[in-house]
């Protein structure tokens, strides 16, 4: 009995030991099985972010072709027979009219010739005509007025000033209207356009005879707008009687004075210089004036002079 006891037991430890080893193998193959399913879990995951960025490259690739294709059909939409040949016309008349304005200067060897005026027509109406096209009437109303205030700055560059003398200024304004020439040619406005170059012509050619006929008139004093002034020549102790004499004499001739300045000459010489009041003045009156003047004793000689208003 003592014996198959320790069998019994000994079959029982056997029994469980078995079943352990089952249930480790059991769990050592599940272990397998799950550490192999996340590696698979990870590989799938990876082609499918791998798939998904050469998927998105492809995408990328296919939409800037269509962009390109859709730029291309819009240059192509954009480009019609009838809108090419309506700028064309529009820069032709703008080339021809602001050709025939300067040729008149190119004849006259004027600054401002041939070439500019040609070039200035031209881009006014190029950029009027964009701005048509672009957004209709408003747009080329938009434009017409940087064209107006730009062209100012180019005729300004063309002024030139010396002193009192100013040239450049008929050349200017032929630049501006070249430019309105060119305007009305992008505009549409082709016979306001020809309208408008005549009457540049005009103004360069038919009134310079009347400018030189004008210009070649005898001068009025008396409807002449001047300054005025009366000199005397004194010694420095006469300057006081002097000046009280020359006030006086002009206050009884009715001449209000504007100013009287004191210049000091080579010594003892001073020279008093009173500036009229008046724009206007008869000249047979200022030569008594000054003829009175010189019979005084404190004055050594007296004149007037005659000069334009600043």
């Amino acid at each position: 009995m003592p014996h198959s006891g320790y069998q019994s037991a000994n079959t029982s430890v056997v029994v469980t030991a078995s079943d352990n080893l089952k249930q480790s193998g059991q769990r050592g193959r599940t272990l397998n099985q799950s550490c192999s399913c996340r590696r698979h879990n990870r590989g799938d995951r990876f082609v499918t972010a791998k798939s998904t960025l050469i998927c998105g490259v492809v995408d990328g690739m296919v939409e800037g072709q269509q962009k390109t294709v859709v730029r291309s059909m819009a240059f192509l939409h954009s480009v019609t027979p009838a809108d090419f040949f309506d700028s064309l016309t529009s820069l032709f008349v703008a080339f021809a009219l602001g050709a025939v304005i300067g040729a008149e200067r190119q004849y006259r060897q004027r600054s401002g010739g041939l070439r500019t005026t040609a070039l200035v027509a031209v881009g006014a109406a190029t950029f009027v005509d964009v701005g048509m096209h672009l957004n209709g009437n408003p747009g080329a109303t938009q434009v017409i007025a940087y064209v107006v205030s730009g062209i100012g700055f180019l005729g300004a560059g063309v002024i030139m000033k010396e002193g009192k003398n100013v040239w450049g200024l008929n050349t200017a304004a032929t630049l501006w209207c070249s430019a309105a020439v060119g305007a009305c040619a992008g505009a549409d406005l082709a016979f306001q356009a020809v309208a408008l170059t005549g009457f540049v012509l005009a103004g360069n050619t038919l009134l310079r005879p009347i400018v030189n006929a004008i210009n070649r008139l005898p001068i009025r004093e008396q409807a002449m707008e001047a300054t005025y002034e009366v000199r005397l020549s004194t010694n420095a102790d006469h300057l006081e009687i002097a000046r009280e004499n020359l006030e006086g004499i002009l206050e009884q001739s009715n001449y209000a004075l504007r100013d009287i300045d004191v210049i000091e000459r080579d010594p003892p010489s001073i020279e008093i210089v009173a500036t009229l009041a008046a724009s206007s003045a008869d000249p047979l009156e200022l030569d008594r004036i000054v003829k009175d003047l010189r019979h005084m004793e404190a004055v050594e000689h007296s004149t007037w002079s005659i000069r334009a208003p600043e």
